[in-house]
């Protein structure tokens, strides 16, 4: 991914642990309403979509964090405690 040049990896990290802060939101509520109604075929998806987007997002995540310049990692970890 290229960057302006003024933007930060910790800029980056913050924006990204935002959005995921709502993908695991929209995943949770998917996996509720998949619960109360195993028929809704479109909720067990929306499930999975939301899980592939935390996967790519936590994985993008941790090769930010494998700069040793970048302090990414507590940035990340303090965010989520």
């Amino acid at each position: 991914m290229k960057l302006r040049d003024d933007v930060t990896r910790e800029m980056l990290a913050d924006m990204m642990m935002e959005i995921l802060e709502s993908v695991k939101f929209y995943k949770a509520d998917a996996a509720k309403l998949a619960e109360s109604d195993p028929q809704n075929e479109f909720q067990a998806c929306m499930r999975m979509a939301y899980q592939t987007i935390e996967d790519l997002m936590d994985a993008r995540l941790s090769t930010l964090e494998k700069n040793p310049e970048s302090n990414v990692e507590s940035i990340r970890y303090k965010r989520l405690a």
